[in-house]
């Protein structure tokens, strides 16, 4: 029997530092605005997926993360014009803008790489994982209802996010931190407070999520310096980000203040005890009473990636089967 024609990819994840709320076209997927986005390392977040062209007598099939989606049945190009921004975004490494560009046909809305992962590679990440669940309001019922009734929407896609796009875009290419995490914060807060405007509102963040962007503001007073920067998308979720050389002290500061009885509750690239406390840390912690443990879930600390990859171990077998 013929064999099966089997290829495999690596695909990252990325959070946008600018975002965009809302599309102009929604069978198009055009959105109202540019972002910007960093691409995560593959080795500690991504989605693998088969794709094998079966023999005649077998049925295609399509595996992500060792499940078997759906069958593959003529030109599937309609998969990549239906993609989420981020998906769009997540086709390169290193730091991405999708641009929204303004023809109805959508031909100028593409995503470019504006640097290398290997530009500023002392940028570190660190997922606060809140919840894992389902969220009540799912991002296009969110965004569809924002485009329909909130004036800050319209007002932060005319007047601030061409300013703010290429300010940040500036402080990527000098590596300049201070002014990379102020943007990003303030950033998400505005996509945030644009969810409150929504009529009915949309409420993605909870408790613990403010309480994280307390902590990392009360961080940055107590080292003299805005060395920390948090920013969320549609969940409670926390992507906090600093530079390598203090990454040991925030983890430090998040383990102490929300603590974990799980031995894998630091992820990713660094473990404990991959901790550093200072004197400065040491008398902040001490002003703030610990979370009850498992306030957090868990943890995951990344870099920024160089994006889609390649692997020789797939999920399907030359007879179509799923294997893990």
């Amino acid at each position: 029997m013929a064999r099966a024609g089997i290829a495999t990819s690596q695909a990252p994840v990325n959070i946008a530092v600018v975002k965009y709320w809302g599309k102009r076209d929604e069978e198009l997927i055009l959105p109202l605005n540019d972002s910007l986005s960093l691409t995560i390392n593959t080795d500690d977040l991504c989605a693998t997926t088969s794709v094998a062209a079966l023999p005649a007598n077998v049925e295609d099939k399509l595996v992500l993360n060792g499940k078997a989606l759906y069958k593959l049945k003529g030109n599937f190009s309609f998969i990549a014009r239906k993609g989420s921004g981020s998906a769009c975004r997540s086709m390169f490494g290193g730091f991405v803008r999708w641009r929204a560009g303004v023809k109805a046909d959508g031909s100028d809305s593409e995503a470019i790489q504006i640097a290398p992962a290997s530009h500023w590679p002392e940028i570190r990440i660190i997922i606060c994982v809140v919840s894992d669940s389902k969220k009540d309001t799912g991002s296009t019922n969110g965004m569809q209802r924002s485009v329909a009734t909130s004036d800050l929407l319209k007002h932060r896609v005319k007047n601030i996010v061409p300013q703010r796009i290429e300010a940040m875009q500036k402080a990527i290419l000098a590596k300049d931190f201070d002014t990379f995490a102020r943007l990003t914060m303030i950033d998400s807060n505005q996509m945030h407070a644009v969810c409150q405007d929504t009529y009915p509102p949309v409420r993605y963040m909870n408790q613990i999520s403010w309480d994280i962007i307390t902590l990392v503001h009360r961080y940055n007073e107590a080292v003299g310096a805005t060395k920390l920067a948090y920013t969320f998308d549609a969940g409670p979720n926390a992507f906090l980000f600093c530079l390598e050389e203090d990454v040991a002290e925030v983890l430090f500061v998040l383990t102490k203040l929300f603590p974990s009885t799980e031995l894998d509750y630091v992820r990713g690239m660094y473990r404990i005890p991959t901790t550093k406390s200072t004197p400065i840390s040491e008398e902040m912690i001490k002003q703030i009473d610990p979370y009850p443990v498992g306030s957090l879930k868990y943890i995951i600390t990344t870099k920024v990636g160089d994006g889609p990859r390649i692997i020789e171990k797939h999920l399907i077998n030359d007879q179509g089967e799923t294997v893990f």
